[in-house]
């Protein structure tokens, strides 16, 4: 198995702005999350990552909301209103203290993904929620294969399989 580890920082959007249709991205992430609020019941949220600090969980109950941004990120703390000011992939906080973490895009542009999950679970507590909002990007492969699979039985199955390699880096 290939692993998740990328050579090279990759450039973290600080506000959904910067992403390509950001901010219809955002109300879709608040749109589905919205009735999951009411579910999720603890004393600590914490939000990890510029993008999950910006996702409104006004609905919570938990009234202490924290946002972590990464050490990285350009300007002041005060101009980004965040909390706690660290490395994603070594979070500032004791062992199991979170009640509910969430991570919006954070893995996308992580050099580590795998390293920050493990973080995120960390600190949070035993049956404690762990939300990850992110990219399919083999969606839009699928979508296609299938159709082509629906034209023509032996020759779509072929583009399948042909269009999962490319996309997976197994050539």
């Amino acid at each position: 198995m290939k692993p998740a580890l990328a050579f090279r920082q990759p450039n973290y959007p600080q506000s959904w702005e910067e992403l390509p249709n950001g901010n219809i991205i955002l109300s879709a992430i608040e749109e589905i999350l919205q009735p999951w609020w009411q579910r999720f019941f603890g004393y600590h949220l914490l939000k990890i990552g510029a993008l999950s600090h910006e996702i409104s969980c006004e609905s919570s109950p938990i009234k202490h909301q924290v946002s972590c941004f990464n050490s990285l990120v350009s300007g002041s703390p005060k101009q980004y209103k965040t909390d706690i000011v660290g490395d994603l992939d070594d979070l500032p906080l004791l062992e199991h203290s979170v009640d509910v973490c969430l991570l919006s895009h954070v893995l996308e542009f992580s050099l580590d993904p795998h390293h920050v999950i493990r973080e995120a679970n960390r600190a949070l507590i035993p049956n404690g929620y762990l939300i990850i909002t992110g990219f399919n990007p083999l969606s839009l492969v699928v979508s296609i294969a299938l159709s082509l699979i629906e034209k023509d039985k032996a020759r779509g199955m072929n583009i399948f399989f042909h269009l999962c390699e490319l996309k997976t880096g197994y050539i």
